[in-house]
């Protein structure tokens, strides 16, 4: 019984999670949209292999968590 409790816990807070992120997500494309909107144009997201481009994910791989220096 203790187990079956300790799995839909386990399920509700990977649902809130994926939630959140979704949520991430959506603000983020909402941000980008509204930039190209002000610069007089329409946000395109690309395709690759008919598979749409993750904006979202793309940044966070290409945007460093920290600030990288540079030896001299």
């Amino acid at each position: 019984m203790f187990s079956r409790v300790r799995v839909g816990f386990l399920r509700a807070t990977e649902a809130t999670e994926l939630e959140a992120e979704t949520r991430v997500k959506l603000n983020y494309l909402d941000r980008i949209a509204k930039f190209w909107e002000i610069q007089g144009s329409s946000l395109k997201i690309p395709n690759i292999e008919r598979r749409i481009v993750d904006l979202f994910s793309l940044s966070k791989v290409l945007t460093p968590s920290t600030p990288r220096h540079l030896p001299p």
